[in-house]
C-alpha cells in the first residue's frame, strides 16, 4: 500500500529546537553531471516496484535485487550507528 499525502500547514519548532549545523560532506545520492546516482534503498522494497516512476523501473536488480521491509529495516537502524 502507498500513501500520498499533501501538506496544508506546518508547525515550525522553536528555535531552541534547532541544532547547529555543521556540513559533513555530500551525500552519494546528490545527481552529479556524467554520473549515475546510486538507487535509494527505499526504492529496492519488494513490494513497491509496482509503483516506482518509469525511470527507476529495473533499478532494484541492477542494484542487487529486492529486499524486504524487514531487510531495510535493519540496514536503516545500522546505518545510525
Amino acid at each position: 500500500m502507498m500513501v500520498r499525502i499533501a501538506v496544508e500547514d506546518v508547525f515550525t519548532n522553536w528555535g531552541r529546537y534547532i541544532h547547529k549545523y555543521e556540513r559533513h560532506g555530500t551525500s552519494e545520492y546528490v545527481p552529479v553531471a556524467g554520473q549515475e546516482t546510486p538507487i535509494s534503498e527505499w526504492k529496492r522494497l519488494d513490494f513497491g516496484q509496482d509503483v516506482l516512476p518509469a525511470k527507476d523501473q529495473g533499478k532494484a536488480e541492477k542494484a542487487g535485487g529486492t529486499i524486504t521491509y524487514e531487510d531495510y529495516r535493519d540496514r536503516f537502524w545500522r546505518n545510525l550507528d
